[in-house]
Parts: C-alpha cells; structure tokens; sequence
C-alpha cells in the first residue's frame, strides 16, 4: 500500500507543479507591470518529459542509494549479521547495535 500511495504523491507532485509563477518586475518604458516571460507561463526544465523519465530517474537515484548503503560498514555489518550472527560477534560487530537501526 505505501508503494501505491508514494507513486501517487510523486505522480501528483508531477502533475501539480507544472508551471513556475510568473515574476513581475516594473516596465522602464511605459510604468506598467510586464512579466518575466511575456505572459507566458514556463514550465521549469525539470519537469517537460513524460513521466516514466521521472520515474526511471527515481528508481536509478534510489538504487543508487540502496548499493551505497550495502556497500558502506553499516551495510556490511547487516551482511554479516544475517550470515551468521555468532561469527559476526568473534569479529567484533556490535550485534545489538547494529539491528536496532534497521528495526
């Protein structure tokens, strides 16, 4: 359920968000208000592809950190951990520390 729920608030996110407001500044010429873009509301550059490009760029970004994270000490330890917990005690690995966090 939480996978469907976050696919929808990045979904929405995406959809939401399309457009950047429009910046006012003062006119020199006439004294008037004109826009940044004319009128023309801009998308932002990050946001003008279809949505799998959104999600492909989600889902290397998050593998990028669950490889980071496994092959870290911390990750190594939780290796261990699970391989055989007395062995990882012999080698010095907090046990009881290590498995709070991942709790």
């Amino acid at each position: 359920m939480l996978t469907l729920a976050f696919g929808m608030l990045f979904h929405s996110f995406l959809f939401k968000f399309t457009t950047l407001p429009v910046v006012t500044r003062a006119c020199g010429c006439c004294g008037r208000c004109c826009s940044a873009w004319n009128g023309v509301a801009a998308r932002p550059w990050f946001l003008t592809g279809p949505f799998y490009y959104y999600a492909l760029l989600l889902f290397a970004l998050l593998g990028l950190a669950m490889w980071r994270i496994t092959q870290s000490p911390f990750g190594l330890h939780l290796r261990a951990i699970r391989e055989n917990a007395g062995k990882a005690a012999y080698v010095g690995v907090q046990i009881f520390r290590m498995r709070l966090p991942p709790s």
